[in-house]
């Protein structure tokens, strides 16, 4: 009987809304209101990525909905971020092709540091450094350059995805 009193507990306690919360639910100061998502800086040398990566940003709070998009002059919290890493044609599948040895498969990796400040009582609420993903795509010699680089910009656009979705769960509930 005490087996089933403590396998059914949290269910009760669930349904009885005794300060449980769903995960997702944010902790965002409540005076948060809005939030401006400027271009993220590139230091990289790889043209245009900036705007993949904070479309997907812009994209995944506009979907999560716990702030409202706006301008950086209307705005309670400013999210910035700096594109530091572009790693392509790192090698990570190989095949024999006429006695050699070629890449079939490359893998990008992309990193940002990432800060969200309150504007109105002028503190960052958190920051990290090197926040990274990897994607693997289809490349070598066997794939045309043109496919290449097509495959190399869906794996930016998965990448840019993970990271938009790991930065708003650090703002709205990570912190």
């Amino acid at each position: 009987m005490k087996q089933l009193f403590y396998l059914l507990m949290p269910l009760l306690l669930a349904m009885t809304g005794c300060g449980y919360t769903l995960v997702g639910q944010g902790n965002l100061p409540t005076h948060i209101k809005t939030i401006a998502i400027p271009v993220f800086e590139n230091t990289t040398l790889e043209e245009g990525i900036e705007q993949s990566i904070t479309n997907a940003a812009v994209q995944e709070f506009a979907r999560g909905g716990k702030v409202k998009l706006v301008s950086e002059d209307k705005a309670d919290a400013l999210l910035t971020g700096k594109i530091v890493l572009y790693k392509n044609k790192e090698g990570v599948q190989y095949e024999n092709v006429d006695d050699k040895t070629e890449v079939k498969t490359y893998k990008l990796t992309v990193a940002v540091n990432v800060e969200l400040k309150d504007l109105v009582n002028d503190t960052v609420l958190w920051k990290t450094e090197g926040l990274s993903e990897n994607q693997d795509y289809e490349g070598g010699p066997e794939i045309g350059a043109t496919e290449e680089k097509d495959n190399e910009r869906e794996a930016l656009a998965e990448i840019s995805k993970r990271l938009a979705g790991k930065i708003r769960a650090l703002s709205t509930e990570g912190f």
